[in-house]
C-alpha cells in the first residue's frame, strides 16, 4: 500500500464472525505482496472495539492490535475534522505503513489479578468515604477527639463510648458497623494478594519492586500487573513516561 493511499474499502457491521469469513475470502484473492493492504482491512473493523473484542479475535486465529491513538501518524485534517470513516482510514494507513504504537494486552491471568486490586482499591474509597461521614457526623453532634491520631484504637474505643442516646447513638453505631466491615473485607483482600505474591508467577518479580523504599506487597503487585512485561520498555526512561512519573530515591 503506498502511503496515505487505500486502495480497497468495505463497510460492514462488526461480527467476530463475520470478520473470520471476510479475512477468509480475501486470502484467496490477494497474493503475498498485498497481505498488508488486507491487514489494514480486516482489522480497522475493530478499531472502536474493547479488549474482548480483541481477544475473541485472537481466538480466531485472526491477528490484530489495538493502536495506540497518540503513536498515530494523522493528517492536520484528521485533527480538526473527525468521523468515524476519516478515523477508520486513518488507522487503515496507519497499520500498513507501520506508523504506530500498539496497546499491550495483558494476558488473562495478569487481567484477574488486576481488576481484583481495582475491586480492592474500589473499597478503600468507601473506607475513607465512611471515615469522613463518621467524623462530621460526630462533629455536628459537639464531639471532638482529643487524641494524636484518629482511627487508632483509642480513638476507636472514644468513638463507640461516646455517650448519646436513642436514634443518636443508633445512626453511630450503623455508621461503625459498616467501618468495621469494610476494615475486615479489605484486610481479607489484602491476604488474598499474599496469596498471589507467594506464587511461581509473581515472587520474583515483586520481590525486587518491594527492595524499592515506599513499596509494599500491594503495591509492587499492582506495578507488576499494570505492566506486565518490562522488557517491552527499552530504558528506565521510556518506563517513566509509560507511568507519567519522574521517579527517584534518596
Amino acid at each position: 500500500m503506498e502511503m496515505n493511499k487505500i486502495p480497497y474499502e468495505i463497510k460492514s457491521s462488526f461480527d467476530n464472525y463475520c470478520v473470520s469469513q471476510f479475512e477468509k475470502a480475501m486470502l484467496s484473492v490477494f497474493d503475498a505482496d498485498e497481505q498488508g493492504s488486507l491487514s489494514a482491512l480486516s482489522l480497522l473493523l475493530n478499531f472502536n472495539k474493547q479488549v474482548n473484542s480483541y481477544k475473541e479475535l485472537k481466538a480466531l486465529n485472526i491477528e490484530c492490535d489495538i493502536l495506540a491513538p497518540t503513536t498515530m501518524q494523522s493528517s492536520s485534517k484528521n485533527k480538526v475534522v473527525k468521523t468515524d470513516k476519516m478515523d477508520a482510514r486513518n488507522i487503515a494507513i496507519n497499520l500498513a505503513n507501520n506508523t504506530y504504537k500498539a496497546v499491550h494486552i495483558p494476558d488473562d491471568e495478569d487481567f484477574k489479578v488486576k481488576e481484583y486490586i481495582r475491586m480492592m482499591n474500589n473499597f478503600k474509597k468507601e473506607l475513607k468515604k465512611i471515615k469522613q461521614q463518621i467524623l462530621a457526623y460526630i462533629l455536628r453532634l459537639g464531639f471532638n477527639y482529643e487524641g494524636k491520631s484518629k482511627w487508632t484504637l483509642a480513638h476507636m474505643k472514644w468513638l463507640r463510648n461516646l455517650e448519646m442516646e436513642g436514634i443518636e447513638k443508633e445512626i453511630l453505631n450503623e455508621y461503625l458497623a459498616q467501618y468495621d466491615l469494610l476494615v475486615d473485607k479489605i484486610e481479607r483482600f489484602t491476604n488474598r494478594i499474599d496469596e498471589f505474591y507467594n506464587t511461581e508467577r509473581y515472587k520474583e518479580n515483586v520481590s525486587k519492586l518491594r527492595c524499592f523504599k515506599g513499596i509494599d506487597t500491594t503495591s509492587a503487585i499492582t506495578i507488576q500487573v499494570e505492566t506486565s512485561d518490562f522488557n517491552r520498555f527499552p530504558n528506565a526512561k521510556a518506563y517513566a513516561s509509560f507511568t507519567g512519573l519522574t521517579c527517584g530515591e534518596q
